[in-house]
């Protein structure tokens, strides 16, 4: 159900009043929609994605698996741009972002010591 919630929350956000708006913005069948936001069906991979991208959420946070909004995409490409941060290491950093934030000043600790001693 969260998943359902998460949509009808991005909607709103985005300006849309009704289900039947953003079906039609967005090109899917009204009913199926509606489906998906009152979790009455699962949403279609294909369908995740392109919600992803049109509200330019995290899959995961859709799915309600992370509470980390955005979208990786939106990560990755200023750290891969200002060079030499490879794509295995935007990763691993989209990954701490989605840490809680406890578990986010740990690691920091962590590597600010390390940094401390070298």
């Amino acid at each position: 159900m969260i998943t359902g919630k998460r949509l009808a929350l991005l909607r709103e956000e985005k300006g849309y009043k009704s289900q039947r708006q953003l079906a039609e913005a967005i090109g899917i069948n009204p009913n199926t929609y509606a489906k998906y936001e009152s979790g009455e069906r699962d949403i279609s991979p294909e369908w995740l994605l392109k919600f992803a991208d049109f509200f330019n959420a995290s899959t995961d946070y859709i799915l309600g698996i992370s509470d980390y909004r955005g979208s990786h995409k939106e990560l990755n490409e200023p750290l891969i741009k200002r060079g030499g941060v490879s794509i295995s290491r935007a990763q691993f950093i989209n990954q701490v972002e989605q840490l809680s934030d406890d578990n986010r000043d740990a690691i920091y600790k962590v590597v600010s010591s390390m940094i401390k001693k070298d």
